[in-house]
């Protein structure tokens, strides 16, 4: 029970893991979540029965649940501290399949919305390189 409690850190080293390229943002924001509310940690188990593992070519294949969910993050408009535009681009994992590296999309405006305490905050590091987007993108 323990192990469906979160999403990360399992007794058997198994946990959410990214279904597209350039989602690791909003993977990390399910995996915040599933720390904070472990009610909806249970409920990504139940509805992912295949969760830790993934299919680099088809992304709904082992976890139909679980892609849709990135998938609908992934490219839902960001409005976060570096600006207001569309979201990035949901694509399979596998290099082969994308000779052109697809569009990613910060996460902090996903993460503010679950923060526990008021006035706290996350932003992006300066450091941090911008997500590629293309021009049907940019706002």
């Amino acid at each position: 029970m323990q192990d469906h409690l979160k999403l990360t850190g399992s007794s058997t080293g198994t946990g959410v893991q990214q279904q597209f390229m350039m989602a690791c943002n909003v993977t990390t924001a399910e995996a915040v979540r599933g720390e904070l509310d472990p009610i909806y940690a249970l409920k990504v188990h139940d509805d992912n029965p295949n969760l830790g593992k993934l299919d680099d070519k088809n992304p709904d294949r082992m976890n139909p649940n679980l892609a849709a969910e990135q998938r609908a993050m992934l490219t839902s408009h960001y409005n976060g501290s570096q600006g207001n535009f569309g979201g990035g681009e949901a694509t399979p994992r596998d290099p082969a399949l994308n000779p052109h590296p697809p569009a990613g999309r910060w996460a902090d405006d996903k993460l503010n919305a679950m923060t526990p305490r008021p006035g706290s905050t996350t932003t992006p590091s300066s450091s941090a390189p911008a997500p590629a987007r293309s021009a049907r993108h940019r706002r």
